[in-house]
């Protein structure tokens, strides 16, 4: 079947992942375009298998016409993955993030043996307005944080945080962010018990409003445009489904 919102893109004689996937920059480790919209399995559609399965019971997320619905400790659970370099998502910010102990885990994982939310929206213990902090691991293997500051509006947004080399940008909406501290830092080394939302490696992270429509994971560093590929093909995609990105 031809996930919503993809067939005026792709050809249909192909076979599904090659379909799901032809507009986008080729080599992903997983697609995740979050619109099956029954069930607890998000479909990595990538043809890697890599499979997500929503949290039990009352950890469980819920389907939304845009994608996944987060509304406070729930999550997905994804398989380990391989290295990442690059990560896309497109979000719902809700108008209220909340307070520092209820901020947004848009992707975490464990990776050189320390647990953090990789993606983080909301608010920091001294900025409570809506800000973007991607937690990579440093050279020493320690958690570092790359604070890309300023307030973000209610609606959809599309983040791309990707690796250079020695350290990592952050764009959002297809501004590039300033990232500090500045430095040497690493990827994502085959990070373990990843997820999206708050998973059990981030208690304190809650999602609270918030949907995830598309998840975008690669082994290797993307160039700027490729991330502009990757933009245009998930507007288009995505834009069936009411999601509108600025």
């Amino acid at each position: 079947m031809i996930p919503f919102g993809l067939s005026s893109l792709m050809t249909v004689s192909m076979p599904v992942a090659r379909r799901t996937t032809k507009c986008l920059v080729p080599g992903a480790s997983a697609v995740y375009l979050c619109n099956q919209g029954t069930g607890t399995t998000l479909t990595d559609f990538s043809g890697n298998g890599l499979d997500g399965t929503f949290g039990a019971t009352t950890k469980a997320p819920t389907w939304a016409t845009e994608g996944v619905l987060f509304d406070g400790g729930d999550y997905v659970t994804l398989p380990n993955l391989p290295t990442i370099q690059s990560i896309a998502v497109v979000f719902y910010a809700p108008a209220d993030i909340g307070p520092a102990t209820a901020a947004t885990a848009l992707f975490g994982c464990t990776s050189g043996g320390v647990s953090y939310p990789g993606l983080k929206l909301g608010a920091s213990a001294s900025d409570l307005t809506n800000e973007i902090i991607a937690a990579v691991p440093d050279a020493a293997g320690r958690a570092g944080w790359c604070d890309a500051a300023g307030s973000i509006a209610a609606g959809w947004h599309l983040l791309s945080v990707n690796f250079t080399g020695t350290a990592w940008t952050i764009t959002l909406d297809g501004a590039a962010k300033t990232v500090t501290p500045a430095g040497t830092q690493a990827p994502f080394v085959t990070p373990t018990a990843p997820f999206v939302g708050a998973g059990s490696a981030a208690s304190g992270f809650l999602v609270n409003g918030s949907k995830v429509a598309a998840l975008l994971l690669y082994p290797s560093s993307l160039t700027a445009t490729q991330e502009a590929q990757n933009a245009t093909a998930l507007e288009a995609m995505l834009a069936p489904r009411g999601v509108t990105l600025p």
